[in-house]
Parts: structure tokens; sequence; C-alpha cells
């Protein structure tokens, strides 16, 4: 079953922009966010003091990799908001996960997410009105969506896509 919290797993560094997450979740009290770090990430205390008395935002450092899939599953959306990311493994992952993306409209991502089945591509300055304006039900209904995109992305999708191009230039 889905929780009541979206989620941030990506790395506490300045290109991941997870600062800017946790300020639209600072705004917005009413609802609930999870984030993960690493022991060495460079924005790790600045994030964590900036959270240290919020009811609504929790930080678990590096949680086991059962864990994190428990924590990717129960999320209404991951949120994935990087600079120029050529191709992020966190979306894909998410999916896999019948979890939909918020992830911002640049880059790789506009390879991986599918608007409005996959999750919600927008600019970063809209965070907050995505999660406000998207209803629980509309994240739950993407479920299925997401594990069939995840596919795509498999070594079996891959490796078929390669030897159909082997074929084609032979």
């Amino acid at each position: 079953p889905t929780g009541n919290y979206f989620l941030s797993f990506a790395r506490l560094s300045p290109p991941k922009r997870v600062d800017i997450i946790v300020d639209t979740f600072l705004q917005m009290p009413e609802q609930n966010l999870i984030l993960t770090y690493g022991k060495n990430d460079p924005m790790k205390d600045e994030i964590l003091s900036k959270i240290k008395w919020k009811d609504n935002i929790k930080a678990i450092e590096s949680p086991n990799d059962t864990d994190l899939i428990t924590l990717i599953q129960g999320a209404l959306a991951t949120i994935y908001i990087p600079i120029d990311e050529d191709f992020g493994m966190s979306p894909v992952e998410s999916m896999a996960c019948g979890t939909p993306v918020i992830g911002v409209n640049e880059w790789g991502l506009r390879e991986t997410i599918v608007q409005d089945k996959t999750g919600k591509l927008l600019q970063v300055e809209n965070l907050k009105q995505v999660i406000q304006d998207t209803p629980k039900e509309e994240w739950e209904s993407m479920k299925e969506d997401c594990i069939l995109r995840a596919r795509d992305f498999s070594l079996d999708a891959f490796e078929k896509k390669l030897k159909s191009s082997l074929l084609i230039k032979s």
C-alpha cells in the first residue's frame, strides 16, 4: 500500500537539487517527505540542520537495499530534479517499484518519464504546485504503467534492441 509521503533518494549535493526539494516541503507542512543520504554527502549538514525540528521531513542515513526498495514502494512518488542529468537510474528504479516520478523536464528524464503515465515532468519552480494539485489517487493509478515502462530499460530489452540493430546493419 502507498504511504502518505514523497521520497527523495538522490545524493545531497548541489547538482541533485535536494535542497530545493527540502525548501519546497518546508513551505508545505501538510505534505510529508522522506529523504535518504549518505554519510559523506556534501550538503548533508546543511540540509539536516534545515529540517531538524520539522515533523513533515524525515532523513534516513544510507538505508540498505531492502529498506530502500520498501521506501520507494511506499512513496506516493519519488522526486528527482537534478541539473543536466544525461540518464538517471533513480527514476527507472522508482518505476520498477511501481512508483511514479516527479522529475525535472530536462535531458535524460524526458526519455524515461512518460508525462501523466509514469510521473510528472516539470520546471523546478512548479514542484510545489504539482505536489499540491495531484491527488493521491492519480499517483496510485500510475503503478502498472511505471512497472511496464521500467521494463523498457531492462537488460533483456537492451539485449533485444542491440541484437535487432546488429541484424539490420548486417
